[in-house]
């Protein structure tokens, strides 16, 4: 079954490249827990409004590749199912600061930048 992905949890464009051959949705089931099949999460946060463009690549366990983009404001937390994610985040704010954080399987990544056009790339495995 293939399910587009929508996670924002503040207001902004949220567009699926693609649709993901495992299960995709929100980060938070009903009663705001945290999905039990979700295991790449990614929190961005900083200072409050800040905009930002993301850019994801979203590998699944069997090799099939998705990718998504998302802009916005903080903070926003999105959550994937895959084995490996790795991703572009862009300030688009002349001020503020944003920090982003990707856990994937027991694996952290943690990066803030500052200022407009800053550009943050990572990957975890």
């Amino acid at each position: 079954m293939k399910i587009p992905l929508v996670l924002s949890r503040t207001s902004g464009l949220v567009l699926c490249l693609s649709l993901a051959n495992i299960g995709w949705g929100d980060e938070m089931t009903a009663d705001h827990t945290p999905r039990p099949d979700a295991n790449i999460y990614i929190q961005i946060s900083g200072d409050e409004g800040t905009r930002f463009a993301a850019e994801w690549v979203i590998t699944s366990a069997d090799g099939v590749v998705n990718r998504f983009e998302h802009e916005g404001s903080i903070p926003v937390t999105y959550a994937y199912m895959g084995e490996a994610i790795s991703g572009t985040v862009t300030q688009l704010s002349e001020g503020g600061r944003l920090l982003v954080e990707i856990r994937n399987n027991g694996n952290r990544s943690l990066s803030s930048t500052q200022g407009k056009g800053s550009v943050l790339k990572t990957t975890v495995n």
